[in-house]
């Protein structure tokens, strides 16, 4: 999942992005700044956002409830997220950004 949702936001895929992101979505930030499936979609729609790989993915399930957590190669960035599964389709609920700080 976590590959086909990076591919969709590369691609600019908003048909993609809309089969994976359940209807209420929510998304934050390292800023801060939240926004929901819609405006986020719209979002990805206009960035240019390059190829990039996320490691040291961390799952726990829970159910049918999903805890993803990952950092970005460059260990800048730390993603977590959540999806939930229904009718046997997992889709992503919410998901946050924090900056990783540097390694000591």
């Amino acid at each position: 999942m976590s590959d086909a949702w990076i591919e969709a936001e590369v691609r600019n895929d908003a048909s993609a992005l809309e089969r994976l992101l359940h209807e209420q979505f929510m998304v934050a930030f390292a800023s801060g700044r939240t926004m929901n499936r819609e405006e986020f979609i719209a979002w990805v729609g206009k960035a240019a956002i390059e190829p990039f790989e996320v490691t040291n993915e961390s799952t726990l399930l829970h159910g049918d409830t999903a805890v993803v957590i990952g950092v970005n190669v460059e260990r800048t960035m730390k993603f977590t997220w959540v999806a939930v599964r229904k009718a046997q389709r997992w889709r992503v609920v919410s998901e946050t950004f924090s900056a990783a700080p540097a390694a000591k």
